[in-house]
């Protein structure tokens, strides 16, 4: 069957298909089940005038199937809209054999559309428009549309077109999703999938299980710009939010450019996609607050490859496993781009399109294997690019067979910046090859050595729990988590066009532990269906009831005062759909707390080293390259003691030693409640480590029992020929409540040239005045020690801070030389 209705638009002859309505009610639902809807009708349609009447008479509900067959020049502009139960759909008689040739492209707008089953091929005579080839798919002011189970192939404009922009899918609106299509053979320049994101307003665009392959160069890889497969914003929008979630994608032979996935906007996540075979790297190029987790990276040792490279800032890289990473560009020089990792420094006053500083950006728990350089630090492509990562948290990443540099260090990190747990080389038998990728062998180094605590670090990147004493690494050993990376089998079964989408419905994890504190946990609903969440447990509070999808939501636990623990579950029940899902999640409270890191609101010293650079803060800022230093041969006392605010239960203080790789050690820790006394001894001569320690090692010594607001560390002495006592890094473990008290502190009360009000804020703004001192660093953390914000006063004596992004709840808020105080968001 070969259709071809003509009709001429802008000197183009095309078949046009338009029609105009009111948008409707926009809410959520899904798929491709919808097409049973019993609201409107349903018809197969032959030709282009059937295809046109049946537009014409649509309503939310219909269903309008073209028949199998080639349909050759068809533009078909749908400006419609139905709604969350009943959506208008146009969708192929048989997936795959409905064939759109020629010059064939679809305009979407309106709400609540979905365009399913076709096949793109053998384009020819392309509309162009100035500089641009016309989009294949067009969403412009589209809510809640949907392009399902398509496939485009080697759908190219001519030889003497491939520098014109062709962009395959442009989408513009709100709620839109982009799942089960193949997208094979792009070839010239344009994005495969472009979100312009021309309005600052969040989008929520979905893309989900699509199949990217084939991509060919116009020249040299990265000779030329613009041709990555999906590009989220643009620098102008790049500092408002999308929430735009990448997840369960499979790329294979692409090669384009520096950036496979270019992110251009905030707040977006990126998750269980499998990248095989490839050059360039998942790129963070504007943009703040987005995650990356659970993908698998295979390089296969192409030249020019990455995989995650970072800039801008409050970013969450984890779970990722990375394996043949080649840094070489075609010339044999080494790129700047590139790495397992690749942390880029940022440009004074950046424009918008420039390079921001990374700051408050965490990498945790990622696995490299088989790469020429893993952790890249402080990277630099442009000469000018001087402002080296801040507040950088590296830690419990593992390196196995590294050729080049497992953690190179360009530039050092400033700010509180961390790195700890971080296993630079395991020995051959650390990881074992299984078929799918490089694993933890049973009794390697890796199982049990996380450091640190890190909410969203419930599962690994299998999906499975992990343990509370967790693993290094990407992978928690014996996690029976299912999310392995997709291969070519899985085309077209679970990726990609004709993939065969069966009903799911799960949880990631299974279940979700609280200490005696309470506070918010996220859990990830994995679904393709419709869902309600039905919990009647007193104690715990959840952000959402019923929703369509796969979506992040948030479970809150109150303080555990019952003195026991506590348990309790809650159902997740698919919606209608007739398969009857249903998942359970299990909540378990304990009646003693998870130790946290204790916030430091200032010091006390005596004996210091008189010498510029050298100050109380330097013991207690996270930055090892300072250090605060005494010698007890020349001071009767040499000492530092840390305000902890109120008195807490103390577990651990963990000490970075300066120089621990030449010396050790010897000092005492002794507590109070108040800063004038009586301190009580709790370690006595306790000597640092001798073996294998350096500067960036956390030694950890025990407080178990001590109940103290003080922690007073004294120097003694060290084994080299002088006997200076030199600390780089101090924390202090425990609970992060205060104890015999609500830990309702009051900043008027505890810093009396400090007003913060409205307390509780309202309308999520707090206005910070202070008397005498200027503000500078502003922390906000969550009652589990999660940091959630950082800002900076810009040394004024006072400001506004914008909290609309926190949910509803109790927070600490520390003001860097002032104190710490607790507020309420209602």
């Amino acid at each position: 069957m070969h259709w071809n209705r003509e009709r001429r638009v802008s000197g183009h002859t095309f078949p046009r298909i338009a029609i105009n309505l009111i948008p409707g009610k926009k809410t959520l639902s899904y798929l491709i089940m919808l097409f049973m809807s019993t609201v409107g009708y349903s018809q197969l349609v032959s030709n282009p005038m059937e295809l046109e009447d049946a537009l014409i008479t649509a309503v939310p509900g219909t269903i309008i199937t073209l028949a199998d067959g080639t349909w050759n020049d068809i533009f078909i502009a749908i400006e419609k809209s139905g709604t969350s139960d009943a959506p208008i759909v146009v969708t192929a008689q048989n997936a795959g054999a409905v064939l759109m040739t020629g010059n064939t492209r679809v305009y979407m707008k309106g709400a609540y559309l979905t365009v399913s089953g076709l096949v793109f091929q053998e384009p020819a005579n392309l509309l162009v428009s100035g500089d641009d080839i016309k989009p294949v798919f067009e969403l412009k002011e589209c809510d809640y549309c949907r392009i399902l189970n398509n496939k485009i192939d080697a759908y190219n404009g001519a030889e003497s077109q491939k520098e014109m922009t062709f962009k395959w899918i442009l989408t513009d609106g709100q709620h839109n999703e982009i799942a089960y299509n193949s997208f094979i053979g792009k070839y010239g320049v344009g994005s495969i999938i472009n979100d312009n994101r021309n309005s600052a307003e969040p989008d929520y665009l979905s893309i989900h299980h699509n199949y990217f392959a084939n991509r060919v160069p116009i020249n040299e890889v990265n000779e030329d710009n613009d041709q990555d497969a999906i590009r989220i914003g643009n620098s102008g929008t790049s500092l408002s939010s999308s929430f735009t979630e990448v997840y369960s994608n499979y790329f294979f032979n692409f090669f384009g450019e520096i950036e496979v996935i270019s992110n251009k906007s905030g707040d977006n996540k990126y998750y269980n996609n499998t990248f095989r075979t490839y050059s360039g790297a998942l790129t963070l190029r504007h943009g703040n607050q987005c995650e990356v987790y659970g993908n698998y990276f295979f390089a296969d040792d192409n030249l020019f490859s990455g995989g995650v490279r970072v800039i801008g800032e409050g970013h969450k890289i984890y779970n990722n496993y990375i394996e043949g990473i080649n840094s070489t560009k075609l010339d044999g020089s080494t790129s700047n781009a590139t790495g397992g990792i690749n942390v880029s420094n940022g440009r004074l006053n950046s424009a918008l399109n420039g390079y921001y500083q990374v700051k408050n950006t965490e990498i945790i728990n990622n696995t490299f294997v088989n790469c020429d350089y893993a952790l890249r630090i402080g990277t630099k492509v442009k000469s000018d690019l001087e402002l080296a990562p801040e507040d950088l948290i590296v830690a419990n990443n593992i390196m196995y067979n590294t050729s080049e540099n497992a953690y190179q260090t360009i530039t050092t990190p400033t700010g509180s910046s961390l790195s700890s747990g971080n296993m630079l080389e395991l020995t051959e038998d650390a990881l074992t090859y299984d078929g799918d990728f490089y694993r933890i062998s049973e009794g390697s180094t890796p199982i049990g050595a996380g450091v640190g605590n890190y909410a969203y670090l419930n599962a690994d990147i299998l999906g499975g729990i992990r343990n509370m004493n967790f693993d290094a690494g990407a992978e928690e050993l014996g996690s029976n988590g299912e999310h392995f990376p997709y291969n070519e089998s899985d085309v077209g079964v679970t990726v990609g066009f004709g993939a065969i989408s069966e009903p799911t419905l799960s949880t990631a994890p299974l279940s979700l532990i609280f200490d005696v504190n309470g506070g918010t946990m996220e859990l990830d609903i994995v679904s393709n269906v419709d869902w309600s969440i039905l919990e009647d447990i007193p104690w715990l509070s959840i952000d959402a009831s019923t929703g369509s999808g796969s979506r992040t939501v948030n479970v809150t636990a109150e303080k555990n005062q019952s003195g026991v623990e506590r348990s309790g579950t809650f159902t997740i029940d698919e919606i209608g759909g007739g398969s009857n899902l249903s998942t359970d999640v299990s909540i378990l409270q304990l009646n003693t707390f998870l130790p946290m890191e204790i916030p430091i609101i200032g010091s006390i010293s005596l004996g210091m080293e008189d010498k510029e650079g050298i100050e109380e803060i330097n013991a207690y800022n996270d930055d090892l390259s300072n250090y605060w230093s005494g010698n007890p041969d020349e001071e009767p006392e040499v000492s530092i003691t840390f305000d902890l605010e109120c008195i807490h239960e103390l577990t651990e203080i963990g000490i970075h030693f300066w120089k621990a790789d030449e010396r050790t050690t010897t000092f005492s820790i002794a507590i109070a409640d108040d800063a004038e006394g009586p301190f009580t001894t709790v370690l006595d001569g306790i000597e640092s480590a001798s073996n294998g320690a350096t500067v960036e090692t956390e030694q950890r010594f025990d407080l178990s029992d001590s109940f103290a607001r003080f922690v007073k560390f004294i120097g003694i002495g060290n084994s080299s020929a002088n006997n200076w006592t030199s600390i780089a890094n101090v924390n202090i473990y425990g609970n992060i409540s205060c104890e015999g008290t609500t830990n309702a502190i009051d900043i008027e009360s505890t810093k009396a040239d400090i007003n913060l009000f409205p307390v509780p804020s309202m309308d999520g703004i707090l206005t910070i005045k202070s008397q005498s001192k200027k503000l500078n660093k502003i922390e906000i953390f969550d009652l589990s020690g999660r940091k959630m914000m950082t800002t900076n006063g810009q040394a004024q004596r006072e400001m506004q801070l914008d909290v609309r992004e926190l949910n509803k709840g109790s927070y600490l808020m520390r003001i860097e030389g002032i104190g710490t105080a607790k507020f309420l968001i209602n």
